[in-house]
Parts: C-alpha cells; sequence; structure tokens
C-alpha cells in the first residue's frame, strides 16, 4: 500500500509486532498527514503513536513486509539493516516474515509495533508530519 496524503486507515492480519513480542490476528493502523506548529503540538512520544517529518521524506513511503536489503538509521548516519534487528531483539524465525514496516524503497522508517528509524524524526523545523497509530483489535 502507497501512503496518501489525508487521513487513511488500514487493518492488517498476522502480524507480529515485535515491541511487545506479540502475535496479532488483527491491527487497525490509523495515519494522518497533517501541519505541525512546534510551539502547540506535542510530539506523542509512546510505543503505539510514532511521528515523521512529511519534508524530510525523499520518496513515497509504503507499507509493506521486510526485504532483503533494507535497513533503518540509527544515530545520525548509521545504518543497521532490518535483519539485524529482527536476531539482536530476537525475534523467533516463525515470526520474522509477519513484520510490517512503512518504507521508502530500502530506508525503512518504521518497524510496525518495533523501532522507528532516525530518518525522519519531527524538529523545530518540521512542517508537515506523517501521525502513524497502531491498535491491537
Amino acid at each position: 500500500a502507497i501512503i496518501k496524503h489525508g487521513k487513511s486507515e488500514y487493518i492488517l492480519h498476522d502480524i507480529y509486532l515485535p515491541e511487545y513480542m506479540t502475535y496479532a490476528d488483527k491491527l487497525k493502523i490509523s495515519l494522518e498527514i497533517r501541519s505541525y506548529n512546534p510551539n502547540t503540538d506535542i510530539v506523542t512520544k509512546n510505543s503505539c503513536t510514532k511521528w515523521f517529518d512529511c519534508d524530510k521524506m525523499k520518496d513515497k513511503m509504503a507499507l509493506r513486509r521486510p526485504q532483503a536489503n533494507d535497513y533503518y538509521f540509527i544515530g545520525d548516519h548509521r545504518r543497521k539493516k532490518v535483519s539485524r534487528y529482527m536476531i539482536d531483539e530476537k525475534i523467533p524465525r516463525q515470526y520474522r516474515n509477519r513484520i510490517f514496516v512503512f518504507a521508502e524503497g530500502e530506508n525503512v522508517l518504521y518497524i510496525v509495533g518495533g523501532r522507528a528509524g532516525n530518518g525522519c524524526y519531527v524538529d523545530e523545523s518540521s512542517k508537515n508530519i506523517l501521525v502513524i497509530n497502531i491498535m491491537k483489535m
């Protein structure tokens, strides 16, 4: 699925949530692209809601399963392969193909229910943001 402007909702089936170390039969993901004011908007920091700066995105973002060469940014410019993340987080092999990611090409911005990459964090200069909210059903 390619992410569009405005509000969207997706229902995912058969998904593993790494941060919770749990499997979900059904997961609802809501997306909203909106303007951001750093003086009045407070970035929510929890495992169910992630905020991203749309203006830092270089390509269209897609919701999909991880692929072999996928990576995410840690720190300022270091990259880590998603496959290495799965090993480091001790995600059981039988669940590794049940993970979803939001990615621009091979650059993963968010492992659903897990790690968000540093590439598109919201900061004082952000104007347009993407808010991703996940909810187990």
